[in-house]
C-alpha cells in the first residue's frame, strides 16, 4: 500500500532521491540563505544558491 501523498514524504522522497530543484532543495536554499542573511552574509539569493 501507498503511503499518503504529504508534504513530510514530499520532502523525505526528494532528500533520499537527491532530486535538484523540487521542494527540499528550494527549501534548503532558502533556509541557508536567510541563515547566512542573518549573520551579515551580503550573498543574494541567486549566489546561495550557486554556492
Amino acid at each position: 500500500m501507498a503511503q499518503p501523498r504529504t508534504v513530510l514524504n514530499t520532502l523525505l522522497h526528494e532528500k533520499k532521491r537527491k532530486i535538484s530543484g523540487g521542494f527540499y532543495h528550494k527549501l534548503q536554499v532558502d533556509f541557508a540563505y536567510n541563515s547566512n542573511h542573518i549573520e551579515g552574509s551580503r550573498l543574494t539569493h541567486d549566489q546561495t544558491h550557486n554556492a
